[in-house]
Order: C-alpha cells, then structure tokens, then sequence
C-alpha cells in the first residue's frame, strides 16, 4: 500500500514578508509587494516596477554564511524558506548528528527553481569593453580577457538551476533523490507533486519541496518585456496586477521562495510532529500546443485537473477552494 503523505513544515521569503505569518497578515490585509524596481536601474525599460524582496539578509538564517557568500538570489531566498519550514518540522539543520529521527540518505529535495543571472557589471561591462567600434564589432579575445579579470567562478556557477538544491543539501545534510524542474510557472507545484510521489513509491521518507528564483535582472525583464507579457502600468503598480480583469495588460516580475516539509504519515507520527495537511493527488500534462500561451481549450489544464482529482479519489463537487495561476497576459 502507498504511503500516504503530509506536510509538517512551511516556510517562505516574499515580497510581503519574510515568514508565513507575516505574508498572510499582508495578505488579508490586501497589500501589495509591487513598487519601483531597485536592484537595477530599470527606467528605460518598458516596464519600471517589480515586486522586490526587501530588506532580507539569508546571513540570519545560517551558522555558516560564508559557506553560501556566493549564492544568488534565489538560493539566498531558499536558504531562510528551508530553514524556517526545517524548524517547524523539527529537522535539524547544519549538525553532523542530528537527533530529530531522520534518516540522511532518506531525506530528499525536489525544487521548482530556475537559472541565476549572470554578474551583469562584469558581464555588460566587458561586452562595452569588447566592442570594436572601428570594424563594428566584438573583439571576444579582449571580452574573454575582461571577464577574465572581474567574474568569479563561484558567482558563474550560480547561474546552474541546480545551485538551489545545493545550497539546501549543505543547510540540511539531505543525501536522498534530489531534482529541479524548469517548467516555468508549473514548477514549484510540480516539484511538490513529484516529491510526493517519490515518497509514495518508497524512495524517501521525507522530501523538502517548493521553488525559488528571482529574474529580476536586465536579461530577464528584457526577455518578457519582449514578449510584451508584462504590464506597463508604470502609473500604478500597486494595481497593476490584475489577472481576472478584462483591462488586465500583463504579469509583474517577483521573486522569493516557498518551501515545504513532505513526509510520509508513518514517519510524522514516529516523530511525533504537528501534521499541518495532507496532499492526496496530483495531475500533471502538457499542452503540445505554443511556448507562450495555453491552448484555446485549455486541454492541458483540463487533463492536469482531471488526473489530481482521479489520483486523490474524489469528484469536482468535493472540492472547496481552487488556488488560481492568473498570469493577467491577455
């Protein structure tokens, strides 16, 4: 008989706060995480606004910042998420013997979490640098050289989806099956999916699961500003995010992390931890349509929705609440 499987630990760094209590206060309270963009000098893009993690230092987080100096963002995020959903789970973090009943090489990781940037001071810094403007064009031995000089190695491999993850193993000890999805908006909800699963079939006793990224760079604001999926509500961007309005013009870069604490129902009450919920199906599928939109049926989701509620053994009518991805593209 498969496992079945709960969650014992959340955890989270936003744009509204820095912990679950905090963003669902916001929340309720209708805040907004969106304002003028500051990482970067976006004033002559399209689009001027993101939603910023603010004030967030993952240093706090950790014994051992100098371990993770090189991070970026979005494993910065995923550090502070994993160890606050670690401390509601009763995990030890960053021991060589940990006494909170779990087994190392059982205890998995499964993210959503997508490429870092690159160092964009160095990065655009030696292309200007590299540029030939007598023969109108790069001169990639002088780039090399100049990117030589500034880049740090570690910082570059950073830009690996997988960084994440490592940044976690090394946090938490975890020596069981470790992945990341890039299936762009799916694909923290997929890493929760497949996590379950993985301990379903037995290959895990616990997984920590969930996603972490940050595009708010030039390349990835130009990228969707390309695409003309972001909204230029520059004016406002308090509301400029609004998915079910028929004036809705476009999505607003985020960035941050969520973790969850998947573990089978037998090794939660073995430990004796607070069960929060239990996650009892899950669907996935794809369009085989385009790149950037949803088929005009919606097929995809429809056949995604269709196999959660068959893997969980309900109907349509047993459910209550429905969590929505609005992106507001038109």
């Amino acid at each position: 008989m498969a496992e079945r499987v709960v969650i014992t630990g959340m955890g989270i760094v936003c744009p509204l706060g820095h912990d679950v209590e905090t963003l669902w206060k916001a929340m309720l309270a209708g805040k907004s995480g969106m304002a003028k963009t500051t990482i970067f000098d976006a004033s002559t893009f399209p689009t001027t606004f993101s939603a910023e993690v603010k004030d967030y230092d993952f240093a706090k987080y950790t014994k051992n910042p100098e371990m993770h100096k090189d991070s970026n963002r979005g494993s910065g995020f995923a550090i502070g998420a994993v160890v606050q959903a670690c401390e509601q789970a009763g995990i030890d973090i960053e021991t060589d013997k940990p006494a909170d009943g779990i087994d190392r090489s059982r205890l998995g990781i499964y993210l959503g979490a997508g490429e870092g940037s690159v160092d964009n001071d160095v990065f655009f810094g030696a292309i200007v640098e590299a540029w030939d403007t007598d023969k109108s064009e790069m001169d990639w031995g002088r780039w090399a050289e100049v990117a030589l000089s500034g880049m740090s190695p570690m910082r570059e491999l950073e830009q690996e989806p997988n960084m994440p993850a490592a940044h976690i193993a090394m946090l938490t000890g975890a020596r069981g099956p470790t992945r990341s999805c890039l299936t762009a908006c799916a694909a923290s909800t997929q890493a929760v999916g497949e996590a379950m699963m993985i301990i379903r079939r037995g290959n895990a006793n616990v997984m920590i699961a969930g996603g972490a990224h940050s595009m708010i760079h030039p390349l990835g604001l130009t990228g969707f500003n390309r695409l003309t999926a972001l909204s230029t509500r520059n004016d406002s961007p308090e509301t400029a995010s609004r998915p079910f309005s028929a004036g809705r013009d476009g999505f607003i870069l985020g960035e941050g992390a969520a973790m969850l604490i998947l573990e089978s129902q037998n090794s939660a009450k073995k430990r004796g931890v607070e069960i929060l919920a239990e996650v009892i199906g899950y669907g996935s599928s794809s369009d085989a349509f385009r790149v950037t939109d949803m088929h005009e049926q919606g097929r995809g989701a429809i056949q995604a929705i269709t196999a959660a509620l068959a893997d969980a053994g309900i109907s349509e009518r047993q459910v209550d609440y429905i969590n929505t991805h609005g992106t507001s593209t038109t």
